[in-house]
């Protein structure tokens, strides 16, 4: 999951989170052992308000877990040198561009396989990713991918590249297409992504990063989508720096569509909630979800997995603890209390995982555009080595400079 297009949608906080607060005796139980003890976690740190959803986890977890206290650390420099590959912990949330790495710094051990079986189904691309070189190190608990998002009112998108800019382009300039392609991080994902298209799988994408003519391809797909974009937003760095800013130019009916994360939907619903006159912005019914097509219509989308994973040291207490806490953290409940807040606030609109999910009468009342997202995630592949995060960027640079400026 990458980390540019989230940074701004959550309140980071780079201490750890300790719950006080206990439950009634009516509380389930999630642990075994007793006694006076810590467990640290550290949670993957950019989704939407952050610092509620690592509460309400402290707070359900400690009730269920006598004499244990769940220390929540949100690491701001996540994807940076002192990141989530330089942490230690008892549970990492690690975003797959990193799967790789853990495996070659054995960094985790393998899941429990009393946890394994107790999971529910989850995604092709995501159990395929869970395993890096073969064993299964993580537990999928988000997903994510690039979709397009766009006003119902424009009409059905093309289902390809060159189409869809074509349709955009006989748009009035307010009804176009919001694309970061500014920020160097940002270009890395849509950069794989343009490969992925081309060349039809993830192994095959990345063989191709380093390919002169294969980044020449890239940069004149991407200028082909800069000519899709409302007016000089879609290179310039104010842009890119003000994050969340195109689903909120979206929500405020500045831009036609936008491409993003599922989670940007809060943005949207948070901007017309709280940033907007009385009908004066999009609602949650005035969205469309579709397949962001960088490339053919059959081109399958880069997909990525937050994924659970137990640190190589734990042993005994610390492992059956942690085995618990990833068990609680996959249950129906707990996605339902991260996802569904029921203080007013729009649903977080995180792909979880677990597909029985999108199904779940509880989730599709409080937030129906799952049921767009899972046919197109469920399409995705996931690009997966050791240093990954450091070639999309290394490539990135490169298309960035071909680019130029607006």
């Amino acid at each position: 999951m990458r980390v540019w297009l989230r940074h701004g949608l959550a309140c980071v906080l780079g201490f750890g989170l300790m719950a006080t607060g206990r439950a009634a005796k009516a509380a389930p139980l999630y642990c075994a052992d007793r006694g006076i003890r810590t467990l640290h976690v550290a949670m993957y740190p950019f989704i939407p308000n952050v610092g509620d959803a690592a509460w309400r986890i402290a707070q359900a977890f400690e009730a269920g877990c006598p004499g244990l206290s769940l220390k929540i650390t949100l690491n701001p420099d996540y994807y940076g040198t002192h990141g989530v590959l330089t942490e230690q912990a008892d549970v990492y949330e690690v975003d797959s561009i990193f799967a790789q790495d853990v495996a070659a710094r054995h960094k985790a051990q393998p899941i429990p396989a009393s946890l394994d079986h107790d999971l529910g189904e989850s995604f092709p691309f995501a159990e395929a990713i869970s395993r890096p070189q073969g064993v299964r190190l993580g537990v999928p608990h988000w997903l994510c991918t690039n979709f397009l998002f766009l006003r119902k009112d424009l009409g059905a998108p093309p289902d390809t590249r060159d189409a869809l800019a074509r349709w955009f382009r006989a748009k009035a300039p307010q009804d176009r297409l919001l694309l970061d392609l500014a920020g160097v991080e940002n270009l890395g994902e849509i950069d794989v992504s343009v490969l992925l298209a081309r060349w039809g799988s993830a192994p095959a994408a990345l063989a191709h990063l380093n390919d002169p003519a294969a980044q020449a391809d890239v940069t004149q797909a991407l200028r082909t989508l800069l000519s899709a974009e409302v007016p000089d937003t879609g290179r310039d760095p104010r842009f890119d720096l003000a994050t969340g800013l195109y689903a909120r130019l979206m929500a405020r009916k500045q831009g036609g569509a936008y491409v993003g994360y599922s989670e940007s939907l809060y943005t949207v619903l948070d901007e017309t909630a709280n940033g907007c006159r009385p009908d004066a912005c999009v609602t949650a019914d005035d969205i469309a979800v579709a397949r962001m097509p960088f490339g053919p219509s059959s081109a399958p989308v880069v997909g990525w997995a937050d994924m659970f994973m137990i640190d190589a040291g734990a042993r005994g207490r610390t492992l059956r603890d942690a085995t618990a806490f990833v068990r609680f953290m996959m249950q129906p409940a707990t996605f339902r209390m991260i996802l569904v807040p029921t203080d007013g606030t729009p649903p977080r609109y995180l792909l979880p995982a677990t597909k029985a999910l999108y199904s779940d009468p509880a989730m599709l009342k409080a937030a129906p555009l799952y049921a767009q997202l899972a046919p197109i995630i469920a399409t995705a592949q996931a690009p997966s080595a050791v240093g990954l995060e450091a070639a999309l960027q290394h490539a990135a640079v490169g298309v960035d400079r071909a680019l130029g400026r607006e």
